[in-house]
C-alpha cells in the first residue's frame, strides 16, 4: 500500500508540473493573443448590461464532430482553423501530446472493484 502511495504522488507531482508547463507555454500566450485581438478566452467578469449569456448560433458548423483519432491533431487544427481566438489551431498538436503524456494505462485485475454497486 505504502508503495501505491508513493507511486500515486510521485505521479501526481509529474503531472501537475506537466500541467502548469502547458499552461505557461501555451494557454497564457494564447490568452494574451486573444485579448490583443479585442476578445477573452474566458470571459471572468459579469456584463450587467447583458439581459442574457445565450448567443444563438448563427453559421450553418456541424454542432457534432467525428473525429478520427488516428488523426486528432489535425481534425482539431482544421476544426479550430476559423475559431476567432488567434492561434487557436496552433496548440492542437502539443494537446495531444499532453493527453499521450497524461493517459493511464488501467490496471487489469480479477478483484471487484469497490466502487461497483451490484443491484440484485
Amino acid at each position: 500500500m505504502f508503495v501505491n502511495s508513493t507511486k500515486k504522488m510521485k505521479n501526481d507531482s509529474h503531472e501537475k508540473d506537466l500541467l502548469a508547463d502547458f499552461y505557461e507555454r501555451f494557454i497564457l500566450p494564447l490568452a494574451s493573443t486573444a485579448e490583443e485581438a479585442g476578445g477573452d478566452v474566458l470571459q471572468l467578469d459579469l456584463d450587467s448590461e447583458a439581459d442574457s449569456y445565450f448567443i444563438d448560433r448563427h453559421d450553418e458548423g456541424d454542432y457534432l464532430h467525428i473525429i478520427d483519432a488516428s488523426h486528432m491533431a489535425a481534425e482539431l487544427k482544421k476544426l479550430w482553423l476559423d475559431d476567432p481566438i488567434p492561434d487557436l489551431s496552433e496548440i492542437a498538436l502539443p494537446i495531444i501530446e499532453l493527453a499521450d503524456q497524461l493517459h493511464e494505462n488501467e490496471e487489469v485485475s480479477d478483484e471487484v472493484s469497490p466502487f461497483v454497486y451490484a443491484m440484485f
